[in-house]
Order: structure tokens, then sequence, then C-alpha cells
């Protein structure tokens, strides 16, 4: 099921007028370049991921990302096949690599390519000795 915000102020906004005996019309500007979807993770894939995560680098090392409302193109990909957006963490303060990825001041610590190689490697794994269904 997607969710779609657009239609959800119309009705938001339809109702309130309706709620006051009045009509409202609403449009909005930017039909050619609508809006990204929500990021919206795929549960078994999100568990699949996780669990190749806490082979590589132990349950101890893995966060929840707080939910945030910032667009992601990943999103597109999630609206054919299920999937899940991951983060691998790079902070390193003795590196420099403090800064999230669009600051200026950002600094990728390179040492952590290959832990998420690993991580990849691991999901890509499981996930195949895990399927019975063909997403493609």
């Amino acid at each position: 099921m997607c969710f779609n915000l657009f239609d959800f102020f119309v009705q938001v906004i339809k109702g309130q007028a309706k709620v006051h005996r009045c009509t409202a019309e609403v449009e909005f500007f930017g039909k050619e370049h609508p809006t990204i979807p929500p990021t919206t993770n795929d549960e078994r894939i999100h568990q699949l991921g996780r669990q190749a995560s806490s082979m590589i680098v132990g349950e101890e090392n893995i966060k929840l990302a707080p939910t945030y409302t910032a667009s992601e193109d990943f999103a597109f990909y999630l609206e054919k096949v299920p999937g899940s957006f991951f983060l691998l963490g790079i902070q390193n303060e003795k590196v420099g690599s403090i800064y999230s990825a669009h600051s200026p001041h950002y600094f990728i610590d390179e040492d952590v390519l290959p832990i998420g190689a690993a991580i990849h490697a691991a999901f890509a794994l499981s996930y195949h000795s895990h399927s019975t269904i063909s997403y493609l």
C-alpha cells in the first residue's frame, strides 16, 4: 500500500471545509515534478539486513536511525521491489569523520568501506538462502 500525501492533504482540506458547510478546491503546483514517495522499508528485508549486519559488526553496534521526513531517491526502487534503506556508520573522531553526509565538512573514513561490503555480501547470501519468491 502506498500512501499519497497529496491525496491526504486534499482529504483533510475538503473535510475541514465541509465541517463549515463550505467546499474547497485544492490545486498543487509542480505536477510536472511530482514529489518523491516515502522511503518505506520492507520488514522481511529489513530483518535479513539486520541479521547480516549483526553477524559482521555485532548487535551492540547496530542502532536504529530515527524517523525523519527527508526525501530519498531510493524510494523509487522500493516502489518496484521490496528493500530496506540502511546507513553505514562512519563516525571516527581520530580521523575527523564526524560530520553528516550533507555537511561541507563531510569526510568519510574509508576504513569502514570493507565493513559495508562484508555486510552487503552477508545480506546477499542470507537473502539467497531464505528466498523462495522471485521479485523480478
